[in-house]
């Protein structure tokens, strides 16, 4: 685990930054106090480097010593030091990739403004190789209650990939619609969410809730 004064320096609308943040949140460490720093601040040079060294980038963890971790899965392993590498080779560990390669790929591409057509047969492929990998991760996961990383990264860029683009949500299964709804949920979640709250964002955390909720509503009306 983390020392004693250690402070994580996050910005709102980075998905890297919501992904330590939530793991934070699920870990219970409260030995690490989460600091967001606006756009404004993380521009600010001599204030950022001051805070976040050379590197000037959030997610960042300061034991305000000698220590800057400015990495996110370099941060994740200092929060679970003695189970990291276990897990990274783990089908947990290997669904955390997935997202952040594939689905990491599509949000980049909408990011920069890439031609949508092209875009979505990705996103339609980052969805069928995550559908594998969940189904087979659920089989082996014995903790279901705990919140893993997997899932964590996934939820967070799927969330952000449906805050782009509302109308790509109707092509998520129902299964993992509904995996992404349970997220939104748990206790880790909400501790999340109540972070983000405090600052300004533009991106939504909780829209797969929200549309089952819709969409179960929907059904009852039409019986």
């Amino acid at each position: 685990m983390t020392t004693t004064g250690s402070t994580l320096f996050w910005t709102v609308d980075s998905p890297f930054c919501r992904i330590v943040l939530w793991a934070l949140c699920e870990s219970n460490d409260e030995l690490v106090l989460p600091v967001h720093l606006s756009w404004t601040d993380l521009n600010d040079k001599l204030m950022a480097e001051k805070r976040l060294g050379p590197e000037r980038t959030v997610p960042c963890l300061s034991d305000h010593q000698s220590m800057i971790t400015s990495d996110s899965l370099r941060i994740l392993a200092s929060l679970q030091k003695e189970s990291f590498l276990e897990w990274l080779m783990s089908l947990d560990g290997a669904l955390y990739r997935c997202c952040e390669g594939q689905w990491g790929r599509v949000m980049y591409s909408l990011y920069d403004g890439l031609d949508q057509n092209k875009v979505r047969p990705l996103w339609l492929q980052a969805i069928e190789s995550t559908e594998r990998l969940v189904n087979l991760h659920d089989e082996k996961q014995h903790d279901l209650l705990k919140v893993s990383l997997g899932k964590i990264a996934l939820h967070t860029f799927a969330s952000f990939i449906v805050g782009l683009m509302p109308e790509w949500q109707s092509d998520v299964p129902k299964s993992l619609k509904h995996l992404l709804a349970s997220l939104e949920q748990t206790e880790s979640f909400a501790k999340m969410q109540a972070h983000l709250n405090k600052q300004h964002h533009l991106i939504r955390c909780d829209a797969f809730w929200r549309s089952v909720a819709e969409e179960c509503s929907s059904t009852e009306e039409a019986r």
